[in-house]
C-alpha cells in the first residue's frame, strides 16, 4: 500500500467515526426539540451557542476557524431538524384568505406555520396556546398586540406598533416555567431592504406616507432613519390629511400604507400621481395585486415604482431569525421573491383577432404546466352562447359589459396563461385589470395573415381600420411584444423563456 493510499484510508475511517456521531448528535436534538417544544422553549438559544463558540476560539488551534465554522453548520443543521419537529408559528390577523406568508415561510424553511385568524376578542386566547412560539402580526392588530406584550425592542417603543411576536421563557424560583411575549417590529427592515433593492435613496427627500397605521409609522420611522429631509404621515383625520393634500403635492416619494387597492378591490386608487409633479419614487406596500392600480399609473407617467411583495418576504425573513437564529443573506430573499412574484403572476396575450392568442396559450400551457384560460370560452360557459352569437342578438356594449365582468373573476386566479379576446384591452378597466396581476404579451402579426374567419367584429370595419384603432390599445397595455412569423411551437418557446426571466 503506498502512502496516498494509506492516508485515504484514515480519512474514510475517519468519516465513518464523523457520519456514526453526527447521527448521533442529530437523535439528541431531536430530544431536545421535544422537551423545548413541551416546555415552551425556544429554539434558538443564542447564549448556548455563544458559549460552545467561545469555548473554540479559547483553545486557538491551528484550524480554529476552520473547526469554528463546522460547528456554526452543525449548529446550524441541529437548528433545522429541531425546526422540523418544534412547536407552530403563525400569522395571526383578522382576515387572512390571501396572504403568501404559508408560502414565505416554508420557503425560509419554517415547516409548522400556520395561518391564525382571529377576533379581537379572541387574542388572549390565541396567545396563550401553548403550541405557538411566535407569531406574525398583520392588520387590524399590529398595535392592539402590544396590550399583551411584557417585553418591547427598541424599535417596537419608538414605533408603538409590533408585526412579529417571540414566546420568551423563563424559570421561575420556584423551578417551574414562565413565558411572555416579546414584540418586535421587522417591518422596519423589511422596508429598509426593499429600498436597497428598488434603489431608492430617501436621504434628504420628502417622503409622504398614505396611512398613519402601524406599517406606516414603521415606514416613518425607516425614513428617518435614512435621513430624508421631511416625512408626512397623511391620515384620514390628522393634521395631514386627504382634504389638504395640497399642501404636500411637492413629495419626492409617496408610500401607499393603506390597503386602497388590495385585491378583491382592484379598481381603487387612493391618490392621483399627476398632481405630484416632484415625485421621483412611488412605493404601494400592497403585494396583492403584483401592480396596483397606483403603481399602473406611476408606470403610465415613468416614475420608478415597486410594490409590496419584496417588503414581505424580507420581513419575513428577518422574523425567522428571531424565531431560530437562522439568518437570511439578500440573495436568499431577492431567490424567494423572484421565484413567489413568478408563480403568482399571470402570463397574458392581447392582439387582433386571429394572430394565434389561444392556441399559442395552449401550446405554452403545455410545455409549462399552468393552467390555461380563454376569456371567450369562459364567457361562452357562463352564457352558454358564443361572443359572435352574443353580439350580433344583443351589440358590441352588453358584450363588453359581460365581458369585464367575467375577467375581473378570472384576474383573480394566479399563475395561469390568460389568452384575450381580440378587444379586451379596448377598455381602461379591463387594461387594469389585465395588468394587476399580468405579465402582458402583445402579439403582432402581418395583417395579412390573420384568420378572421367567424370574428364578430370585423364586418363594420376593414382589418386595417380594425388594427389601427386598436393598435394604441395594444400598446398601452402590453409590457412586451413578440411578432408571431414562426411556428406555434416557436413563438410560445420565445414568450415562456422571456416570462421566466422577466415575470
Amino acid at each position: 500500500m503506498d502512502e496516498l493510499e494509506r492516508y485515504r484510508q484514515e480519512l474514510d475511517e475517519i468519516n465513518a467515526e464523523i457520519h456514526r456521531l453526527f447521527v448521533k448528535r442529530m437523535e439528541i436534538s431531536e430530544k431536545v426539540a421535544a422537551y423545548k417544544v413541551e416546555n415552551n422553549l425556544p429554539i434558538y438559544q443564542k447564549n448556548r451557542e455563544n458559549q460552545i463558540l467561545q469555548k473554540l476560539d479559547d483553545q486557538e488551534e491551528k484550524y480554529g476557524k476552520y473547526t469554528k465554522a463546522l460547528f456554526k453548520k452543525m449548529m446550524e443543521l441541529s437548528r433545522a431538524r429541531q425546526n422540523e419537529v418544534r412547536g407552530f408559528y403563525g400569522l395571526l390577523g383578522e382576515k387572512l384568505s390571501h396572504s403568501y406568508s404559508i408560502e414565505i415561510h416554508e420557503a425560509l424553511g419554517c415547516p409548522n406555520y400556520n395561518l391564525v385568524e382571529a377576533e379581537e376578542d379572541e387574542l388572549e386566547n390565541v396567545l396563550g396556546n401553548g403550541e405557538y412560539l411566535g407569531f406574525n402580526v398583520t392588520i387590524p392588530y399590529k398595535r392592539k398586540i402590544l396590550e399583551y406584550c411584557a417585553e418591547w425592542s427598541e424599535e417596537v417603543k419608538d414605533i408603538q406598533s409590533a408585526n412579529t411576536l417571540v414566546k420568551q421563557v423563563t424559570q421561575k424560583e420556584d423551578g417551574t416555567m414562565d413565558y411572555h411575549w416579546v414584540a418586535h417590529n421587522t417591518d422596519v427592515l423589511g422596508f429598509q431592504d426593499m429600498m436597497k433593492f428598488a434603489r431608492f435613496d430617501l436621504n434628504g427627500q420628502k417622503v409622504v406616507i398614505l396611512g398613519a397605521g402601524g406599517v406606516a409609522m414603521a415606514v416613518a420611522y425607516a425614513a428617518h432613519v435614512a435621513k430624508a429631509r421631511e416625512v408626512v404621515l397623511v391620515s384620514r383625520k390628522g393634521r395631514d390629511n386627504f382634504s389638504n393634500l395640497d399642501r404636500h403635492y411637492d413629495a419626492e416619494v409617496i408610500v401607499n400604507a393603506t390597503p386602497v387597492g388590495m385585491a378583491p378591490n382592484l379598481e381603487d386608487e387612493i391618490v392621483d400621481l399627476r398632481l405630484f409633479s416632484k415625485c421621483k419614487a412611488v412605493v404601494d406596500l400592497i403585494y396583492n395585486p403584483h401592480r396596483t392600480r397606483l403603481l399602473q399609473k406611476a408606470e403610465t407617467i415613468g416614475i420608478p415604482c415597486i410594490g409590496g411583495l419584496y417588503m414581505l418576504v424580507a420581513q419575513a425573513a428577518h422574523a425567522e431569525t428571531l424565531f431560530w437564529g437562522k439568518e437570511f443573506d439578500a440573495k436568499t430573499i431577492r431567490s424567494i421573491y423572484k421565484k413567489l412574484s413568478f408563480e403568482k403572476r399571470n402570463l397574458v396575450l392581447i392582439g387582433m383577432p386571429g394572430c394565434g392568442k389561444s392556441v399559442i396559450a395552449k401550446a405554452i400551457g403545455k410545455m409549462s404546466g399552468r393552467q390555461v384560460v380563454d376569456l371567450d370560452e369562459e364567457i361562452e360557459k357562463q352564457v352558454k352562447k358564443s361572443a359572435e352569437q352574443l353580439i350580433w342578438e344583443k351589440g358590441e356594449a352588453y358584450f363588453r359589459t359581460l365581458e369585464t365582468e367575467v375577467l375581473k373573476k378570472v384576474c383573480q386566479m394566479k399563475g395561469i396563461i390568460l389568452a384575450t379576446g381580440g378587444g379586451t384591452p379596448l377598455t381602461a378597466k379591463n387594461k387594469q385589470l389585465l395588468k394587476a396581476d399580468g405579465y402582458v404579451y402583445y402579439i403582432s402579426r402581418d395583417i395579412r395573415q390573420l384568420d378572421m374567419e367567424g370574428r364578430p367584429l370585423s364586418s363594420d370595419d376593414t382589418i386595417e381600420t380594425l388594427y389601427r384603432k386598436r393598435l394604441p390599445h395594444y400598446q398601452a397595455c402590453m409590457d412586451t411584444f413578440f411578432i408571431n412569423d414562426s411556428t406555434v411551437s416557436a413563438i410560445a418557446q420565445k414568450i415562456w423563456m422571456d416570462f421566466e426571466q422577466n415575470a
